[in-house]
């Protein structure tokens, strides 16, 4: 909480800090990752775990959504602080066309793969021919 130059109400910062940097909770918070590890392991292992087709295509062509990802974040960055301003609905609607805007370039690359192999089975049409 510090980090965001926040503090939890009524509380000195100083408290925080010294409470958040205690060396114990480095045991709890690896404790917390390994037991949310585990639980989401299981629940995609498990059969009534709804099964996320928009997010499997994205992850089909995760090397071009990654790239594009860098390229989106680039060009908002100038534009981040102003957009803070504009408020939390502007924010979250920010947000929203940039998750969107990630499906783009897997249904480009997807487009472009079907044009290929349909070129390519003509391809060989034509030298059976």
């Amino acid at each position: 909480m510090i980090r965001y130059g926040t503090s939890i109400r009524g509380v000195p910062a100083d408290a925080v800090r010294t409470f958040s940097a205690k060396e114990i909770w480095q045991f709890f918070r690896l404790l917390n990752f390994l037991v949310m590890a585990y639980l989401i392991g299981y629940m995609i292992d498990s059969r009534y775990f709804p099964k996320s087709i928009p997010l499997a295509f994205i992850g089909r062509y995760s090397l071009q959504v990654f790239s594009f990802q860098i390229v989106l974040v680039f060009y908002y960055t100038p534009f981040r602080g102003a957009i803070f301003e504009m408020g939390p609905l502007v924010r979250l609607l920010v947000q929203l066309i940039a998750a969107s805007l990630l499906f783009l370039p897997a249904l480009i690359y997807q487009s472009l793969k079907i044009k290929q192999k349909d070129a390519g089975s003509f391809r060989l049409e034509k030298q059976n021919a």
